[in-house]
């Protein structure tokens, strides 16, 4: 009688792996989303990145955000961004995507309409990343504009948004 248990039971085992094997196999094209997503749920922060001073300016602002994010540091971006920035890009996991991101060079910021702030500035900036996953776009050089905005003179500069253009 034990040995017809010890029977069943590998059968149950091989079974149950088969299962989990097929599975994975199912899962396999998920993977890279999911690995990102677990990113973004508990985010390791690669470094510390500190928080320009109340008096940086738009490029050292944009600068330290890009920082922030190829460090993981989700605190500083937090410090760095405006609320609505933080709610449409999320407030965790920036950079989870990226396996690295370096080359960061920023240009001379304009002025620009950021639409629920006094003073606003278009920040360009070009950077290169190497991407955990394939992605949408190749690894490689990326170029944006960083919108920063602030309703006085005497206030941080704050990421508002980014984007082509």
């Amino acid at each position: 009688m034990t040995v017809g248990r010890a029977s069943g039971s590998w059968l149950g085992a091989a079974i149950v792996l088969a299962v989990a094997f097929g599975a994975g196999l199912a899962l396999q094209p998920l993977l890279p989303a999911l690995r990102v997503s677990l990113c973004e749920l508990v985010a390791v922060r690669r470094a510390a990145v500190p928080v320009p001073p109340e008096n940086a300016t738009p490029q050292e602002t944009v600068t330290a955000y890009l920082r922030a994010v190829a460090a993981r540091d989700d605190d500083a971006i937090q410090e760095m961004s405006t609320p609505s920035f933080l709610r449409a890009h999320g407030a965790r996991g920036h950079g989870c995507e990226y396996q690295s991101l370096t080359r960061i060079r920023v240009g001379a910021p304009y002025p620009d309409t950021v639409p629920g702030f006094r003073l606003g500035a278009g920040v360009p900036a070009e950077y290169w990343v190497v991407q955990v996953d394939t992605g949408p776009e190749p690894d490689g050089p990326r170029s944006y504009t960083f919108l920063v905005a602030r309703d006085t003179p005497t206030e941080r500069w704050r990421v508002a948004d980014f984007g082509n253009g």
